[in-house]
């Protein structure tokens, strides 16, 4: 089910789970519906969604395609220290037993380095050299 969702469906599922989260204080009085009862974004489901994640790459920045902010309040609690806000992870995930600090690490490194980046397990040096040289030799020919 998760593979068939679009990057909004991961969204919405999402930012319902997180918002059900912070305005339910006991978490059992009116359980979510199926499938909402259990945790869209955690790293067992991460391999499901990578499709969907991976086709936001094209945003360029500054803008974000919406998911990434759902995920981000998914992950993290708004602080407020003095006159400044500030995000913090959290300490318990918003639905589901997996520390965020787990889901945000396999997020970061099978979305972001593995899929959109392209980087396997030591790849890296690899890749980054041949980048910088096919880069020269794009300026050398300009």
């Amino acid at each position: 089910l998760l593979s068939s969702y679009n990057a909004e469906q991961v969204a919405i599922a999402i930012q319902l789970q997180t918002l059900y989260y912070d305005s339910n204080s006991s978490k059992e009085e009116v359980p979510l519906p199926y499938p909402l009862e259990t945790p869209i974004l955690c790293v067992e489901n991460i391999p499901y969604l990578t499709t969907a994640l991976k086709s936001t790459s094209h945003v360029v920045h500054p803008r974000c395609h919406l998911v990434w902010g759902c995920i981000w309040s998914f992950l993290t609690t708004e602080k407020k220290k003095g006159q400044k806000n500030y995000h913090e992870l959290r300490s318990n995930s918003p639905i589901g037993t997996e520390p965020p600090c787990d889901t945000t690490s396999y997020l970061f490194r099978h979305v972001v380095v593995k899929s959109m980046l392209g980087l396997g397990e030591g790849d890296t040096a690899t890749t980054t050299t041949s980048s910088s040289s096919s880069s020269s030799s794009t300026n050398s020919s300009v």
